[in-house]
């Protein structure tokens, strides 16, 4: 890939396979710099190219995605810097950063057993997230996102699940 210098990826399983995968494990060398987009939008944030408006939410949570905290390279402060300059007040719940519990929209779950992979979200927002009263759940995977948003409308409970990129995009000045 002659002229890329960084790619910025804003799935955690894409972002492990280039930062680390093809190397480790498929003796590739990638020549260039790989990014999540947590790391990329918190950079621009602090170096003023990008303002955001302050919308206050309350009860908010943040799910940690496996392959970006736990399975990856420990990102877990970038996502909850990003979310507090925006003016959104996180409150950690019960499994968190690197005791995270997988929502099962990963590892093909979702794409082999869809019916299984939503009931372990469902079961995540019914045990973790609706005992401390979160009434917004953020997460920067896609995978998490989806499976969720779908979890919590099975649990049939008043949550709104966020995209954390998608919520920073509407929410630029």
């Amino acid at each position: 890939m002659d002229g890329i210098d960084t790619i910025v990826t804003t799935c955690p399983h894409c972002y492990t396979a280039f930062a680390h995968e093809y190397k480790e494990k498929l003796n590739i060398d990638v020549n260039f710099n790989v990014l999540h987009v947590t790391i990329f939008i918190n950079s621009l944030i602090k170096d003023n190219k990008i303002k955001l408006k302050e919308n206050k939410l309350l009860n908010a949570g943040y799910h940690d995605p496996c392959f970006l905290g736990r399975e990856g390279d420990g990102i877990y402060d970038e996502p909850r810097e990003i979310l507090t300059l925006s003016g959104v007040e996180l409150k950690d719940y019960s499994y968190t950063r690197e005791d995270t519990v997988c929502c099962g929209g990963g590892g093909l779950l979702r794409a082999a057993l869809p019916k299984i992979s939503v009931e372990v979200a469902k079961s995540k927002i019914e045990k973790e997230v609706l005992p401390a009263n979160i009434k917004y759940l953020f997460s920067s995977c896609p995978f998490c996102f989806i499976n969720l948003k779908e979890g919590a409308e099975f649990a049939k409970e008043d949550i709104q699940v966020y995209d954390l990129v998608s919520y920073i995009v509407d929410n630029i000045e």
